[in-house]
Formats: structure tokens, sequence, C-alpha cells
């Protein structure tokens, strides 16, 4: 049976919160006027519409591997360490005066892999409470403390409009990875024993969910909730 959480783990798992909203933030949030700045504007709409294809594509794959053969702690270390790096290569492009589609392509790569991060790291609190309940709200709270946060080191050190925000989201990000370095690496996921499949290592049997009638209703109604949303 779990055992409460102490105030030491309450903490541990709140500053992962905040470090990791402060690492989405300080990219995805100016992106738009950074690439203004740089004469990309034209780009935005494609800028922004990656998160959309990676929140598509991303948990099929890191979402399997985290719930089936690697614990989600190992998984949430590799794709931050990765975003650090894209981040870093997207503001080196972005001062080198790189082509749209270029620059396009870095953000896109980081998309595919900051964006289970959200995933990722909620299971990882969940994974550690004992009342979700009662415990889950306080600690999630301090993910979007860390996106205000974010944003507001990004205007303090008025990168708002500068490729140096991904420079700074880089760094955030490698600061989340060496973090996870803390924290316990947990369990091994249930079928952590298993042969699996290459099918079900990428999670594509998820998409025999769709043969449920429910479940086509409830993934129609957000696709079709989310097109407002980009729009």
């Amino acid at each position: 049976m779990e055992q409460k959480l102490t105030w030491i783990e309450q903490l541990e798992l709140m500053t992962l919160l905040f470090l990791h909203g402060m690492a989405l933030a300080a990219w995805f949030v100016p992106m738009g006027t950074v690439l203004q700045a740089s004469g990309l504007g034209s780009w935005t709409p494609y800028a922004f519409g990656a998160s959309a294809i990676a929140a598509l594509l991303s948990p099929l794959f890191f979402g399997a591997m985290a719930d089936r053969s690697v614990p989600p702690i190992r998984v949430l270390r590799w794709v931050c360490f990765g975003s650090g790096v894209l981040s870093l290569f997207t503001a080196y492009a972005l001062g080198q005066g790189a082509s749209g589609w270029n620059v396009w392509m870095m953000i896109q790569s980081q998309a595919l892999l900051s964006v289970p991060t959200n995933s990722l790291s909620g299971s990882i609190v969940l994974a550690r409470v004992a009342n979700s309940h009662g415990q889950f709200g306080a600690i999630r709270a301090m993910g979007t403390a860390g996106w205000m946060a974010g944003c507001w080191i990004v205007s303090g050190l008025h990168l708002d409009a500068s490729p140096g925000t991904f420079l700074l989201s880089g760094v955030l990000w490698f600061v989340v990875a060496a973090y996870t370095l803390l924290l316990p690496a947990g369990v091994i996921p249930m079928g952590g024993a298993k042969r699996l499949t290459l099918r079900q290592r990428f999670g594509l049997d998820a998409l025999s969910l769709l043969k449920v009638h429910d479940h086509r209703v409830i993934f129609a109604t957000a696709a079709l909730v989310a097109i407002p949303f980009s729009a």
C-alpha cells in the first residue's frame, strides 16, 4: 500500500514540475515573436502546428515506452536532454539566418521530444502519490507556476524577440534532465519483462481502441475542439 508523501518528496516532485514548466514556456511562448523578428513570420503558423503534429505522434512511441519497457523518469531524462540539444541547434540556426524550412525542421524535431514530457511528468507524480485527489493538484500547480516564471525570465532578460530564448530553453531542458538523476528511478513498468513486438513498442496497437464506438466519438470530438484552438 502506498504511503503518504513526506514534505521532502512533495518538494522533489514540485521542483520537477516547476523546472519543466519553465523549460516549456521559455521556447514556446515567445516563439512567434522570435520568428517575426528573424524575418520568418510567415512560418509562425507552421511552427505552432509542429506541437499539434507531435501531440499526435509522440505519445504513441514515448508513451508506449514509458508504459511497458522503460521507467518514465528515464524516458523523461532522455527527451529533456534531446530537447535541450535541439533547442540549442534552433538558436544557432536562427542566429545564422537559416532558411524557414531548416528552422521549422528544428522546431518540429524539438516538439516531437518536448510535447510528451507533460504526460511523462504527470505519470511520474501519479505513480508516487498515495491520494491523487488530495495531493496531485497542489503538486501539478507548480508546473503552471514554472510556466509563468519561465515567461518572466524571458522578458526579464529581454529575450522576447531574440534567438537567445531558445538558448535559455536549452539550458533549462538540461537542468530538468540533470534533476531527474536526483529522483528515484521507479519501478519497471508492467509488461517490461515481456517480449514486445515492433508494433507494441511503437504503441500502434493502441489504434485498435478506435474500433470501439465510444472511443471514436471521443477522438473525433477532441479533434474538432482542437481546430478552433489552433486557429
